[in-house]
């Protein structure tokens, strides 16, 4: 079988596709990653060959409908924000959806596996007739973002498929009713990218350790180092194994080191996979691979969202009784505050324990790459 998977380029919409992707290679199928230019390292060094799909491009400089350097402005309303995500995913989709198609017909491939806001994917595999299959990378995107996007793509003269089939990671536990169930449920494996892991933070120290992160876009904006800094100093005043998670190119934000608490490990890029399951909770910006990956390990979250999907997410944290929300101008010290509450309130251990068992009880990514076979031999065979 031949794989073609696309994938926007953003660390948070491909991450939590590549176990699957594994998954299938590992069964013996071909599989080849579609992405604009500059994204192709971030999938080769998964192990995945990767073809450039369109030129190098910056996804939130795309996304966004203003210009500038400033964090993106949320809108005033849920809905208004769903409908200007969902046009900035239609300009990606203009901007890219040639290439794949170019790519498609040249390779053939037996179905197509797009994550769930690369429409190019759609508009390709109508242009090529192939089964395509649409990978939720979290919380399923709201109904109203497929349309505002399509909406766009139809203005531009761009009809995408239908879905054949979605896989979806989130467990039931943590989705509202509201939000439409994937025809495959698979089990969360976190895939942060790959990175050295300094041995000493494998393991458990004395006191319980926090994990503070920002992920990879959020520090591309505004002054991050004295949010992180402040945050990390009221923490340490509580006694706590405060480890930072930020790119060695972000590293300077923080400023002088000497600044530092001493008890702060140096901050270093380090897959969250493999530092999660020691700590008791994470301070993080409510990005889609933090909040699965904290999950997926049962850990306890405070989430400052500032833009896009973070909200939805930190909103979902709260109403799943596992983490609580702060706002972007909250001091680093009543953050540290919130971080102690769910410290000592089992309540949000017991609950993100809870999820992480349902999140485990899910198919395992050799499964639905079985399913994925077994399905699409069914249909070519007209069974």
């Amino acid at each position: 079988m031949r794989v073609l998977a696309v994938t926007n380029p953003a660390e948070g919409h491909f991450f939590p596709m590549v176990p699957f992707l594994w998954a299938l290679r590992a069964a013996g199928h071909e599989v080849l990653v579609g992405a604009p230019e500059n994204f192709l390292p971030e999938i080769t060094a998964a192990g995945l060959s990767a073809v450039a799909t369109a030129p190098p491009m910056d996804m939130t400089a795309v996304m966004r409908p203003d210009a500038g350097d400033d964090p993106p402005r949320q809108p005033p309303t849920e809905r208004a924000a769903r409908q200007g995500t969902g046009q900035g995913f239609g300009r990606l989709a203009a901007l890219t959806h040639t290439g794949v198609a170019e790519l498609g017909a040249a390779w053939r491939p037996d179905v197509i596996v797009s994550e769930t806001s690369a429409y190019a994917a759609a508009i390709a595999a109508a242009r090529i007739d192939c089964p395509h299959v649409e990978f939720h990378w979290g919380i399923p995107l709201h109904p109203d973002v497929r349309q505002a996007a399509f909406h766009f793509l139809a203005s531009q003269g761009l009809q995408p498929g239908p879905r054949w089939r979605s896989i979806g990671v989130c467990p039931p536990s943590f989705l509202r009713d509201r939000l439409i169930a994937p025809d495959w449920a698979m089990k969360y494996v976190a895939y942060n990218g790959a990175a050295r892991v300094p041995p000493h933070l494998l393991t458990r120290s004395g006191r319980r350790r926090v994990l503070v992160t920002l992920g990879t876009m959020l520090p591309r904006y505004g002054d991050v180092g004295t949010l992180v800094t402040d945050i990390v100093a009221s923490l340490v005043e509580r006694d706590l194994d405060v480890v930072v998670g930020m790119r060695g190119s972000d590293r300077a934000k923080l400023g002088d080191p000497t600044r530092l608490p001493l008890a702060v490990r140096e901050a270093v890029w380090t897959p969250l996979s493999a530092i999660v399951g020691t700590c008791a909770a994470v301070v993080h910006h409510g990005g889609s691979g933090t909040t699965m990956t904290s999950l997926s390990f049962g850990v306890p979250q405070v989430a400052i969202p500032h833009f896009a999907d973070q909200f939805v997410n930190a909103e979902h944290l709260v109403a799943s009784g596992c983490g609580v929300q702060a706002s972007s101008t909250t001091p680093g010290r009543e953050i540290a505050r919130l971080v102690e509450l769910v410290l000592n309130s089992p309540c949000y251990a017991d609950r993100a324990s809870s999820i992480a068992r349902d999140c485990h009880a899910q198919a395992a990514p050799t499964e639905v790459a079985s399913l994925l076979e077994r399905s699409l031999m069914k249909g070519l065979s007209g069974v």
